[in-house]
């Protein structure tokens, strides 16, 4: 909670005493989302530098669909920022899979647009009916990451995307722009969008 309300340092200690409680009683489940938070945490405070390909192995024998495609989800993005667009591909769509199984469709429609932000599969009927859902989402959070991952992949659609995109960003606090959330910040989705003029 503290860390969706960008309170990233609070969210922290939370998370690093979770950890050491989790390992102490040895509660595989909560050290391991323990550690997925950890991380998240880092990448969106900037400070994560390098993926964990052992974890995401790893976290397959924890055996909660849920937390292997956030695990995954959370890699993809740093990836995605390294410039390493076939391993990201991979693991987005890895994410997509499990949570379309699941029945969760905006992390799913999230990780999708992700791996097409990367180049794959780059479907120009999938990314203008994702776009559509995207203005429709009700987490501006990721219908607004959604829209600009799309612009990533289809620069030359960009302008049919950032229809509504505003609308979305505005109900993100605008003192947390810049903020990175999943995979991008409002900032970053809206010069995807608009240009480097966004949010001026």
């Amino acid at each position: 909670a503290w860390m969706e309300a960008f309170r990233l340092d609070d969210a922290l200690a939370y998370a690093q005493e979770a950890r050491a409680i989790a390992g102490r009683c040895r509660n595989t489940y909560h050290e391991a989302r323990s550690e997925w938070l950890l991380r998240t945490l880092e990448y969106r405070r900037e400070t994560l530098t390098q993926p964990d390909f052992e974890l995401v192995e790893a976290i397959t024998l924890v055996g909660v669909p849920d937390l292997e495609a956030l695990v995954c989800i959370t890699e993809a993005s740093l990836l995605f920022r390294l410039g390493d667009r076939s391993e990201t591909a991979r693991l987005a769509e890895r994410a997509r899979r499990i949570w379309t199984g699941m029945n969760k469709g905006w992390g799913a429609k999230l990780a999708r647009c992700l791996a097409m932000a990367s180049g794959a599969s780059l479907l120009i009927d999938e990314a203008r009916t994702l776009a559509e859902e995207a203005f429709r989402c009700p987490i501006s959070g990721i219908g607004i990451q959604m829209l600009g991952l799309l612009a990533m992949g289809f620069p030359e659609e960009r302008r049919a995307f950032a229809q509504g995109a505003e609308a979305l960003a505005a109900q993100v606090p605008r003192s947390q722009w810049k903020g990175r959330i999943d995979i991008l910040s409002v900032q970053e989705s809206l010069e995807a969008l608009i240009g480097p003029e966004a949010g001026l």
